[in-house]
């Protein structure tokens, strides 16, 4: 958790003394209203203050209580070196709540987040909205390209933040220094194009006008560029977002608006059964900015029981919708074959079940309980409750096994009754266990739609098992250089992964249901099962529409290295030479009936194209 500085808490106390005489009671179901405590709406003046003492009154009053903001709007910051603008710590079964969006909480400085819940039990923030001035990110025009040299000319639009500002320049490198290009017309981002160019710096040229200079492995991205283009540039990399829980159980946000966010828009970590319930990342009425967030929607890492996400919207972020996952730990030493020195990662607590994987190919050495864990070596002394034999130390995941931890990969997710829509990267991204993703719709991500598979190179797991993907519609996804070109490219992808982006050599990824689904003009395949054990795919519907043809030539479902798959109830329709099969058997699948089993499948193809295209 954050520390307050003794100018902040002489602060926070000034206003209790305030609101003293104006307290309803302390029994519970008592009220706390923010402007008993010198936090009033329309004014200059930084309300956080005022809003954390009410806060700090209803902690003290106990659980049922609530702090009430009024309409209007709210400027809000924290302390220098504070990561958000209002802590709510070890607090317990109270609601903080405005009057929907026309509560809004502006947050003054970019490199803070809004709300940080830390040790926090059945805490809900709802009905309001936040927004921060300045903007987290600028927006213009390409007026030039030089793709021999390997720059482009941004000429800034009026109203946004200049690239002098210094949040630009104290952005992290190099994940929060870069940007992308975007359709001249519409909220998207350029078809065709990379949908990332990282920054290595950038030079005044005259008025608005800056000279960018991309990283040595970007510079090629300047040919996908052209004088008129529109482009965002990100000061990417606060703390926090609109709302972040941490160590924090059964909390969430509830009819919550979120208009710009500095990194992702609302964050878990370490925390259990978060609940968002009608979240909604819009662009900002009345303006035309092109970004919400400079990052994820909803990220979550290390919850023991997964998020419930129900009823949201999502748009314009600059990176996944939602992301949840286990951050691996890294075997720094082999002590002997039940005990283990691991650095980085996640937590891991006794008790943890623990998975160690050899990510270069992509294989599960074995499984155990964490018996004892202790602080020593530089990491973790962690303890097996039975040996895993072969594993291998190094200093990095590049190099050495790695540790998921299945108790708090957020298993028990569900992801239902959401839209996304019109933003970077991937609309779901699932590397957890035992959860579903089903009613949602998701529209022209440049991403793909929906993917559930870990990630061996950035990393980020676990292999996802038991997990029901079922009566989504996925429209227009993929549409960025890169999603649809390769060969796993899909708008729902299933696989597990070994290093270098490559699928995994053993069939880890386990007991995956997709059913009902409607996938209309896929990027490449519209299913996508790799590295698999068990599957189902029944009652879905993939569509490829004249004038929008698939980047690759494909089958509309692709399997690659499987068994136990069974197709049923599958139909496809395709007027393009691009789509080569209805469903497509690699080599790589298992013989015969272990491999897979097909039932009913209707198809309107070109003349010629077979239904089954079974290579093994």
């Amino acid at each position: 958790m954050k520390t307050h500085t003794m100018q902040r808490w002489a602060r926070v106390a000034g206003a209790l003394l305030l609101g003293a005489a104006l307290m309803s009671g302390t029994a519970a179901g008592a009220m706390f209203h923010v402007k008993d405590y010198g936090a009033v709406p329309g004014t200059e003046e930084n309300s956080a203050p005022g809003i954390e003492a009410a806060i700090a009154a209803a902690i003290e009053a106990g659980p049922g209580a609530e702090v009430v903001l009024d309409a209007g709007t709210y400027r809000v910051e924290g302390d220098e070196g504070e990561s958000a603008a209002i802590t709510i710590g070890e607090a317990k079964g109270i609601t903080v709540r405005g009057q929907g969006t026309k509560t809004l909480l502006v947050v003054t400085n970019p490199r803070q987040g809004c709300f940080f819940l830390g040790v926090c039990e059945g805490v809900t923030v709802a009905d309001m909205a936040v927004d921060w001035d300045p903007l987290p990110f600028t927006q213009g025009h390409i007026v030039a390209v030089d793709v021999e040299g390997g720059t482009f000319d941004f000429e800034l639009q009026e109203g946004y933040p200049d690239l002098s500002m210094p949040m630009f320049e104290q952005a992290p490198e190099p994940f929060g220094k870069w940007g992308m290009v975007f359709d001249r017309k519409k909220r998207l981002l350029k078809a065709g194009a990379p949908d990332h160019t990282f920054m290595e710096s950038w030079e005044h040229v005259e008025g608005r006008v800056w000279r960018m200079h991309p990283t040595a492995g970007n510079r090629r991205n300047v040919r996908f560029m052209e004088p008129g283009d529109r482009f965002v540039y990100m000061a990417r990399g606060g703390p926090g977002g609109a709302a972040f829980f941490f160590h924090s159980k059964q909390c969430g946000v509830r009819n919550f608006t979120v208009y710009s966010a500095p990194g992702l828009v609302t964050g878990s970590v370490a925390s259990d059964a978060i609940h968002f319930d009608g979240l909604q990342v819009r662009h900002k009425p009345g303006t035309d900015r092109l970004l919400t967030s400079d990052a994820d929607g909803i990220h979550v890492q290390q919850n023991i029981t997964g998020p419930t996400i129900e009823n949201c919207f999502f748009e314009g972020m600059a990176d996944d919708s939602i992301n949840i996952y286990y951050p691996p730990n890294v075997v720094k030493e082999v002590v002997s074959p039940t005990e283990l020195v691991l650095v980085r990662g996640g937590i891991i607590q006794p008790g943890d079940r623990l998975r160690v994987v050899e990510s270069g190919a992509g294989i599960i050495r074995g499984e155990a309980t964490a018996e004892t864990v202790e602080r020593q070596r530089g990491g973790l002394m962690v303890t097996l409750s039975m040996p895993v034999e072969g594993i291998i130390a190094g200093p990095d995941n590049k190099t050495a096994d790695t540790i998921h931890n299945l108790s708090r990969c957020g298993a028990g997710f569900q992801i239902r009754n959401n839209v996304f829509r019109n933003h970077r990267r991937h609309a779901v991204y699932i590397k957890a266990t035992d959860g579903v993703v089903e009613d949602n719709v998701i529209e022209r991500v440049a991403g793909l739609g929906i993917v559930i598979a870990d990630c061996a190179d950035w990393p980020e797991g676990v292999v996802p098992s038991n997990v029901v993907v079922r009566n989504n519609v996925i429209r227009d996804v993929g549409y960025a250089l890169g999603y649809g070109q390769g060969h796993m490219g899909a708008a729902i992808q299933a696989n597990a992964t070994a290093r270098g982006f490559k699928l995994a050599g053993q069939r880890t990824l386990r007991n995956i249901a997709i059913e009902g689904n409607t996938i209309i003009n896929p990027p490449g395949a519209g299913i996508y099962v790799g590295a698999a054990d068990g599957v189902s795919i029944s009652g879905n519907r993939i569509e490829y529409r004249k004038g929008c043809t698939p980047a690759r030539e494909t089958g509309a479902v692709i399997l690659e290295n499987a068994q136990g798959v069974s197709i049923d109830g599958l139909h496809v329709q395709s007027p393009h030479a691009e789509t080569t099969a209805a469903i497509e058997v690699r080599e790589s699948v298992e013989v015969g009936d272990a491999g897979v089993t097909v039932g009913e499948i209707t198809a309107r193809l070109l003349p010629g194209v077979a239904l089954l295209d079974d290579r093994r």
